[in-house]
């Protein structure tokens, strides 16, 4: 199996420009005839998208943004980071993975998990 691992650096709001690059990456990567490419966390969005969260128009740029990579599913699987709308209880918005394959889109909620810092003793 061959893996398209993509170090994206998105820029923070920028929906359009953002996917224009993802979608170059996916090219790059059916042309290599990969088999999956994988895209980091909030790659739609940028990081961190902060106040950008609380604009309507960020969430319907991303999701003219997903309707476009579900297409380009059809011809490699891909994984891309973005966020969605909390409908229950908790923060108002969600870390998510992005699925598709096949024309089909998939959404996984990251786990949540701690960062501990380990210090050594001098």
């Amino acid at each position: 199996m061959k893996i398209a691992l993509v170090p994206l650096n998105p820029v923070i709001g920028d929906i359009v420009n953002n996917c224009d690059k993802i979608l170059r990456f996916i090219d790059q990567a059916i042309d290599k005839q990969c088999d999956l490419i994988i895209f980091p966390e909030l790659a739609l969005t940028g990081y961190p998208p902060k106040d950008y969260l609380f604009f309507e128009a960020l969430h319907e740029l991303q999701s003219k943004a997903l309707v476009t990579l579900k297409r380009r599913s059809k011809k490699i699987p891909i994984i891309v980071g973005g966020i969605k709308k909390n409908k229950s209880k908790g923060r108002p918005f969600q870390n998510v993975a992005f699925v598709f394959q096949n024309g089909q889109q998939y959404i996984y909620l990251l786990g949540v998990y701690l960062h501990i810092t380990l210090l050594e003793e001098i």
